[in-house]
């Protein structure tokens, strides 16, 4: 229950709209009670007596209330989807928001299947919980109470009958509720696994196809999903048997009240009316045991989603957020640095093994290696995706940890190889999110070589980009997430070998240009190419996690064998790269 109130506290700010549903729900329960007693009176008093005028008014009356209480739950019904959508707004907010928080090290927690499932089809489970319950859960108990109480009224001997069947109906229905419970818990992780299956084999088809693995990815797909199936089928045959067994209860209640109403009405000790009203009231009562039973199933599905969206909204970041502002970067340091990723805690070497450095404003560094090395890692702590187990990350000697998360990303831009698109035009995927210029504009595509192959375009800038980039190569990739980094003009550009895709004449134009136009920015370009990094002003040669050299690119060919041996293998023929 614990989750339920974690969820549903957001239900508070409609507490005036549930208040006015539920009142509107009594109402209609009420016209729903009073009915059978018309029936009673228009049999008893109208037909039997054959008194036209009992019958006329008995009959307007019962129709009276019936629009009444029709009202009543049209109204209450509508009540109940304007609250229950606005609260799965509201918790679709939350989440989004919540996950757009989390690190990068909680992000490789969740699959993107689980976290969409979790935003779509948990949500709608809570979401429907919430409007139904007062249809399934308020008006049935109301209607069993109320129903109860017009039996007794009636003849006590019925709510004998009703005393013995209860029980049995009762632990009929709470049986299938506990059998099925775990089995929906189960339902939503094969569920997670099959959409996070789908949107890797979407992600990754053009690859499958190439590697003509469509009729293996395909049985893949259909052995999980057949897995799914089995599951839902079986929970689904289970619960059948359920409503047969409940009619067939409530079946027997109903001879029962006809059998003794017989011999009650001979002896003339009740009348045909009451025999009707009492049936009425008797199947209403089963009826709504019958729902109650039902939102038991509800609730040990909606119970299934809750546990999934706490276990999101109830993430805190594990690197929260500092409260120290950066105007501007003087300086950059990593002092006695030691990391391990998270998942990989039990490694014995070390991703980043006591690394020490310092980068000046306007400074352009190079940080080299070859793969494995550790120099992205190094940008993942400068833009604090992870923090160092070991050792200080610090920015004008403010430790990262104290600076603010938006105050840093505004100041610290990286550049990743793997660049993502959007499926917005071309110039939204630049500028999205930021104010510019047209001249800032036209510097940062000038300066990534995008004007280069944009202008071939059919429309341009204006041209939409199709999901995940696919109607860009990966060069072109590259450049537009460079040129949306320089139009956002920050303090500290890291350039994470964002130029792997491009061929040496492009990238030395890119390189050059950047030098050229942002030469008042601090540079940072790693890569595993020296001719990216050889006309910095200093470079970082980095070799299993440490730092195995520092120096100009003349200086390292003279006093580095594994700078020279890099060289050597991309320059074997020891001529001068493109620049």
């Amino acid at each position: 229950m614990k989750n339920f109130k974690r969820i549903f506290c957001y239900l508070k700010p409609y507490t005036l709209l549930i208040v006015f549903a539920v009142i509107l729900v009594a109402f209609e329960v009420a016209s729903n009670v009073l009915q059978p007693k018309y029936m009673e009176q228009i049999v008893d008093d109208g037909v039997l007596r054959m008194d036209l005028d009992v019958v006329f008014h008995a009959g307007v009356m019962m129709l009276l209330v019936a629009v009444i209480g029709g009202i009543c739950g049209y109204i209450s019904c509508v009540l109940s989807n304007v609250y229950s959508q606005r609260f799965g707004n509201d918790l679709r907010k939350k989440l989004f928001r919540r996950i757009m928080s989390l690190s990068a090290q909680q992000d490789d927690a969740y699959t993107s299947g689980s976290l969409i499932t979790r935003m779509t089809n948990d949500t709608r489970v809570v979401t429907e919980f919430s409007s139904v319950v007062i249809q399934t859960a308020v008006k049935p108990l109301l209607l069993f109470i109320l129903g109860i109480v017009m039996v007794l009224t009636i003849d006590p001997i019925y709510g004998v009958i009703l005393l013995i069947s209860l029980p049995i109906q009762f632990l009929i229905v709470f049986f299938f509720i506990k059998r099925s419970a775990p089995v929906f818990a189960v339902i939503q992780r094969k569920l997670d696994r099959l959409n996070g299956f789908a949107m890797h084999m979407v992600k990754n088809n053009r690859l499958i196809k190439s590697y003509v693995r469509e009729n293996y990815e395909t049985d893949r797909f259909d052995q999980q999903n057949q897995d799914l199936t089995a599951t839902v089928m079986k929970i689904q045959i289970f619960m059948a048997i359920l409503n047969p067994l409940v009619m067939l209860i409530l079946n027997a209640v109903v001879l029962a009240v006809i059998f003794i109403g017989g011999f009650q009405v001979q002896a003339g000790a009740i009348r045909v009316g009451s025999i009707m009203a009492a049936i009425n009231y008797s199947q209403q009562i089963m009826m709504s045991m019958m729902t109650l039973g039902g939102i038991f199933q509800y609730i040990a599905r909606t119970k299934a989603s809750a546990e999934r969206l706490v276990q999101i909204l109830d993430q805190e970041p594990v690197l929260p957020s500092g409260e120290k502002e950066i105007d501007s970067v003087e300086s950059v340091k990593l002092k006695h640095v030691s990391f391990r990723y998270p998942q990989n805690e039990d490694a014995v070497q070390k991703v980043l093994d006591d690394i020490s450095l310092e980068i000046r404003k306007g400074e352009c560094v190079g940080i080299l290696g070859t793969t494995g090395s550790g120099k992205s890692t190094v940008a993942r702590l400068l833009i604090r995706e992870y923090d160092a187990d070991q050792g200080a990350v610090s920015y004008n000697g403010t430790d990262v940890r104290e600076i603010s998360s938006g105050s840093l990303r505004k100041t610290v831009l990286p550049v990743f190889q793997n660049s993502e698109m959007f499926a917005v035009s071309l110039r939204e995927n630049i500028t999205k999110g930021v104010d510019y210029t047209p001249e800032e504009f036209e510097t940062a595509v000038h300066t990534a070589c995008v004007d280069e192959f944009a202008e071939n375009l059919k429309d341009g800038y204006d041209t939409v980009i199709s999901e995940r980039g696919v109607s860009v190569s990966g060069g072109q990739k590259q450049r537009i997430a460079i040129a949306r980094a320089l139009i956002r003009s920050p303090q500290v550009l890291i350039f994470d070998d964002c130029t792997s895709s491009l061929d040496l004449e492009t990238e030395a134009a890119v390189l050059n240009r950047i030098q050229e136009n942002y030469h008042d920015k601090t540079r940072v370009f790693i890569s595993q190419r020296v001719s990216t990094v050889k006309n910095a002003d200093r470079i970082i040669l980095m070799d299993k996690g440490r730092i195995a050299a520092t120096g100009s690119h003349e200086e390292l060919l003279h006093s580095s064998p594994l700078y020279q041996a890099i060289d050597k293998t991309q320059n074997p023929e020891g001529g001068d790269e493109l620049e």
